[in-house]
């Protein structure tokens, strides 16, 4: 059985629509909706082992859904109400960015305690909540069609979004160093072109974890301290996903080989000759002993 992995994202705002670490990697972000490129994503990660975690950290602008092409919207001439709290809109890109800010943080709450709850409690919560539920399911649905964020988008496709202020550096390796000291990943996908990085790579390593990168640069201080990397262009196209399971097979044999490995040492080698050879003098002198006395060596029966 292949062993767990984890997934780590860098969203960052950039012009019009957000993009997955770096202004190096706009480009595949633009061809193809974020959704898209994150489930993709997912199938390569996933191709390592079972993926345990998907983090992806954004700054709080990235959080909100892309601004509207023209500088004035214009009001629309009959408002547009929220299906959850029936509050009325007449800016589409208001009653979206309240969606977003309000009735998503609450589902996502509800859905945490609903996980939770064990048991009769779980029969019971699960009962209270299904109209809250159902409610926001399909006030959702109606507001698909629209644009939305890169980080809603990234939520569609079951990536966990952390909202980190300044250089997400610190955030990165404090929850991935984290996420190793819980004893249960044995390989570490980073998606990024930021070398800055590396060190989360050099933990992974120190703790004998497989690494994989993800990024738009062929060549970098990222790809040189993992095990394997990849590019935007091989991830995309599904090449990625398809020669995974051969390194895989590599690392299990390479692992396999170094525990069978066998290793000379001169100092126990002498001291098993040693001992060999004084317990061979030993019976030569009992054998001669025997003679001398006019006894039949032992190993001849009377």
């Amino acid at each position: 059985m292949k062993n767990p992995c984890l997934l780590l994202l860098l969203l960052r705002h950039g012009r019009g629509r957000g993009r997955v670490l770096g202004p190096e990697l706009e480009a595949p972000t633009t061809t193809l909706p974020l959704r898209d490129v994150a489930v993709r994503l997912h199938l390569a990660a996933s191709s390592f082992g079972p993926l345990r975690l998907s983090l992806a950290f954004a700054s709080p602008r990235s959080l909100l859904p892309s601004p509207s092409p023209s500088p004035s919207p214009s009001p629309a001439s009959s408002p547009s109400p929220c299906r959850v709290c029936d509050r009325n809109f007449f800016v589409r890109a208001k009653l979206l960015r309240h969606f977003a800010e309000i009735h998503e943080p609450e589902h996502a709450k509800r859905l945490r305690r609903l996980a939770s709850a064990r048991g009769a409690r779980r029969v019971r919560l699960a009962a209270a909540l299904a109209p809250k539920l159902a409610r926001f399911e399909k006030a959702a649905r109606d507001l698909g069609a629209a644009p939305r964020g890169p980080a809603d988008e990234l939520r569609r496709a079951g990536v966990t979004i952390r909202a980190v202020e300044g250089a997400p550096r610190r955030a990165i390796r404090d929850r991935a160093v984290g996420a190793m000291d819980e004893g249960i990943l044995a390989c570490v996908v980073l998606v990024s072109d930021d070398s800055g990085l590396a060190e989360v790579l050099g933990e992974a390593r120190r703790r004998r974890l497989r690494t994989v990168v993800v990024g738009d640069e062929a060549e970098g201080p990222l790809r040189r301290s993992a095990d394997v990397g990849f590019r935007w262009a091989e991830v995309v196209s599904g090449k990625a996903r398809a020669a995974a399971p051969a390194m895989v097979g590599r690392w299990r044999d390479r692992e396999m080989l170094k525990r069978l490995e066998w290793s000379f040492n001169e100092d126990e080698d002498e001291i098993e000759s040693e001992g060999f050879e004084w317990d061979s003098e030993e019976e030569e002198e009992e054998e001669e002993g025997g003679r001398e006395n006019g006894r039949p060596p032992w190993w001849e029966l009377d």
